[in-house]
């Protein structure tokens, strides 16, 4: 069979690369990316979906461990650190927080530990982060106060002092909005940002979320991982390479492939921290994810937050308000950090008032987290009250762990692979983040579009084989077959194009698309990666429930997970125009035309082996090109060109800007039946 290839991914000239081939996928030049670790234009991959392995290799690990011992003073294995799971942390995509003991500082730390200590990517990020965190000392900033590595995993995990306040963002509803007591915590993060760009370091990630409050209330700028040292020499941002969290970043890393993160787009963020303080919310905060890309990709700032309660504290907060927008001017107007720290200096001197002003903190103690919790014999599960119709898919006892646990880190959930005693097969695992799983409101959503995907049964729709709760969540973990051909991006690498077999996967498509619009149920998230190949190579539609239960849930997991940041951009390069769009000032809603808009970005996938707008490779800057009304551009010929030229005619009937002349679902159905 004619192996059919994904393009060369087209990179910037200025890149050095060496003779050898990739070390992971074999084909494309190595990148050399001035940090000992290599990559490629393929593997380094932004929406366009590589199929081979990310994992690191014996050089990178080598390449690691000597980082690792140049900071040998900071290696802490085997010296008493004492973990357990924070109860009610939050997850970013790829980390979890733990809270630890320290034997050598006796005193409480915080363990910052990777959850796929496999991934190429995580190594990497990890070592450049530890190389920069390891070199900051100052005050406003959070020092690392060592590693240490578990079993043969490669990825240390990352230790520093428990902040007692928790992060900036909660800390701050506790004080007086816009007083003095914000003036003081604006300006410890002023502060350190300053030092870091002394340093000529860029934070990449500044956002009130990744402040934490120590319990002297001193802000302290954490979460280095996408930080990095400027360079006299602008190299262009690599796609694939970690962005910003996007309500946070500036307009110029939204509508250019080749920007990087710059002292310029940490002022940008710094004030949408300022933002965040005087207003309680997180930027953007009545719109949606991409309608707030599509504001900041037009330059839009936030809107003025209300006037403080507190009439005294209107001085201080029209102060804080200008310094804001000062921060939100063209990259070269913007103020910077040592200005600001010096302007808020002389209005911020005054911490004991904030010691006085804050309530006491909820705090964990060492017993809190040592001590198993007995459940209660009076009190019932409230999900399981809700699920108790659907008690014939309760699969409690009948999951088993394997051995090689194969796994895959999404957006918002991570999919494990399972043994189900009930089914005897290979099932998939679906948990949902902890963010998630501790929000009430959310849980009652998941669980009806848990009810309503158990009564749907399609050929083209992955069916619900069932669910179980583990230990007191109150969350369950979704359960459906494994599907070993992955999904349709991965699969369609080895079909010939233009083929038979190409309209079979388009005909199954529009079929279960239709079906769920007959149940009047919007997919919402329609992409390859999310159409499931089954053992028979027809295609399943998945992740529909979840995406519909999330669609209002977005902006709350902006404030607290980078996990937001991620499924955002990984669904741009589907998105209809009308989604971009803020009506009366609020986002718009899914819809059957929205549904059929990313139906024709699938059409596209396969007849081009490729993502949507495939020459654009920021996810971001897809944005300003939906907004000039361009669509994808026409794909070289190939295959059955009849074929070709059917689906290509498709695609471009989907993709019609006026909503109403699109074909419906059931439409397109009758036209790839006949």
């Amino acid at each position: 069979m004619e192996k059919r290839r994904i393009r060369d991914v087209q990179v910037p000239v200025r890149m050095k690369y060496t003779r050898n081939a990739c070390i992971r996928c074999k084909v494309a030049k190595v990148r050399c990316d001035g940090d000992g670790f290599q990559s490629c234009s393929r593997c380094v991959k932004t929406g366009l979906q590589c199929r081979y392995t990310d994992k690191p290799t014996s050089e990178d690990v080598i390449v690691l461990k000597n980082i690792l011992n140049d900071l040998g003073h900071l290696d802490l294995s085997g010296q008493g650190i004492r973990t357990q799971p924070i109860p009610f942390s939050t997850l970013t995509g790829v980390y979890d927080l733990h809270i630890a003991w320290s034997e050598r500082h006796r005193l409480k730390v915080a363990v910052k530990r990777a959850r796929d200590d496999k991934s190429f990517e995580i190594l990497k990020q990890t070592g450049k982060e530890i190389r920069v965190w390891s070199e900051l000392q100052d005050e406003n900033v959070l020092v690392l106060l060592g590693y240490y590595n578990e079993g043969d995993s490669p990825v240390p995990s990352l230790v520093s002092q428990w902040m007692e306040k928790g992060r900036l963002d909660s800390y701050i509803k506790r004080l007086p909005r816009g007083g003095e007591e914000t003036c003081v915590l604006l300006s410890d993060v002023a502060s350190g940002v300053a030092y870091l760009h002394s340093r000529d370091i860029i934070h990449g990630d500044l956002r009130a979320s990744n402040i934490l409050v120590s319990g002297e209330c001193v802000a302290k700028i954490s979460n280095f991982a996408l930080s990095r040292k400027e360079s006299p020499i602008a190299l262009p941002h690599f796609e694939g390479s970690p962005r910003s969290s996007h309500r946070w970043m500036a307009p110029e890393l939204v509508s250019s492939f080749t920007a990087m993160t710059t002292k310029a787009t940490d002022m940008w963020a710094f004030g949408m921290i300022g933002h965040e303080l005087l207003s309680w919310c997180i930027p953007y905060s009545t719109l949606g994810d991409i309608t707030a890309l599509s504001a900041i990709a037009d330059g839009k700032p936030p809107d003025r937050p209300e006037k403080p309660e507190i009439s005294e504290n209107a001085m201080i907060f029209n102060m804080l308000w200008t310094i804001c927008n000062f921060c939100w001017k063209d990259p070269h107007l913007r103020m910077a950090a040592t200005d600001i720290s010096s302007l808020l200096q002389p209005h911020s001197v005054n911490r004991s008032k904030l010691i006085a002003s804050a309530s006491s903190p909820e705090s964990i103690e060492m017993d809190e987290i040592t001590s198993t919790r007995e459940p209660s014999g009076n009190t019932r599960h409230p999900v399981k009250e809700l699920l108790e119709p659907l008690s014939y898919l309760d699969l409690e006892g009948s999951i088993l762990p394997m051995k090689q646990r194969e796994s895959k880190i999404g957006g918002y959930s991570d999919v494990y692979s399972a043994w189900s005693k009930r089914h005897n097969i290979k099932v998939a695992v679906k948990q949902v983040r902890n963010i998630l799983r501790k929000d009430v409101s959310f849980i009652k959503k998941f669980v009806n579009e848990i009810r309503i995907w158990a009564k749907l049964e399609h050929e083209n729709v992955l069916p619900l084989k069932g669910f179980y709760f583990e230990g007191e969540e109150l969350m369950p973990n979704l359960v459906s077959e494994w599907m070993e051909d992955g999904t349709l991006d991965e699969y369609i690498v080895d079909i010939p194009p233009c083929s038979v077999e190409i309209l079979e996967l388009l005909r199954g498509i529009t079929a279960g698309l239709a079906y769920l619009h007959s149940n009047k149920i919007i997919h919402g998230d329609l992409k390859g990666p999310n159409i499931l190949i089954s053992s028979r190579k027809t295609p399943l539609l998945a992740d529909f429930g979840l995406s519909r239960a999330l669609q209002k849930t977005l902006t709350i997991m902006a404030t607290t997970s980078t996990s937001s940041n991620a499924a955002c951009r990984g669904s741009l390069r589907w998105m209809a125009p009308e989604l971009l769009i803020v009506v009366d000032g609020e986002s718009p809603s899914l819809n059957e035309m929205t549904d059929v808009w990313a139906l024709g970005m699938v059409a596209y996938e396969l007849l081009s082996g490729n993502v949507p707008y495939a020459n654009v490779k920021n996810d971001f800057a897809v944005i300003p090109v939906i907004q000039k009304k361009i669509t994808p551009s026409k794909p070289t010929e190939m295959g059955d060109l009849v074929i070709f030229e059917k689906i290509w005619s498709f695609c471009c009937s989907c993709w019609n800007f006026d909503c109403a002349s699109r074909p419906s679902s059931e439409q397109a159905t009758q036209l790839w039946s006949s």
